[in-house]
């Protein structure tokens, strides 16, 4: 019961924290520099969070890829690849357009399915030290990555 509390706590905590700085316009800086769109993409996110539920996986089986050479974002949750190509700018606004899925037979379709109604939901996004938060239009959290070294 105490670990529900806290985890409810922190969960509130942290969305007044982004909904203050997103309706401010502002990026949090890592290090003295500040993070560009060209700072997230080229780079492995894992997914360790998904409308507020800790996500067990690996960098492997749970991650998001976002390529900017062609602006296309490769994703997988547990089994299925997912595709999609992507708008991103510098103010912190990030749209995923129609995508493609491999149509494997999964454990865990459920999940899968919350994640790409998570993605199609991403207007913003906010990057904090080695995190990327994904922020609806309501300016909830959809989904929190942790940056793969």
């Amino acid at each position: 019961m105490k670990n529900t509390y806290t985890h409810l706590s922190t969960m509130l905590i942290l969305i007044c924290l982004f909904s203050f700085l997103i309706k401010n316009n502002k990026v949090f800086a890592q290090g003295n520099a500040m993070l560009s769109s060209k700072n997230i993409e080229n780079r492995r996110w894992q997914l360790i969070m998904l409308n507020g539920k800790k996500i067990k996986g690996s960098s492997y089986t749970h991650f998001l890829k976002l390529h900017d050479y062609d602006t296309t974002a490769d994703s997988k949750v547990a089994c299925n690849h997912l595709r999609y190509t992507y708008v991103l700018d510098n103010k912190g606004n990030l749209l995923f357009k129609n995508g493609t899925t491999t149509l494997m037979a999964c454990p865990n379709q459920e999940m899968e399915e919350i994640y790409r109604i998570a993605l199609s939901r991403t207007k913003r996004y906010v990057v904090n030290k080695q995190q990327l938060f994904l922020i609806g239009a309501d300016k909830k959290i959809l989904a929190i990555f942790q940056l793969v070294p």
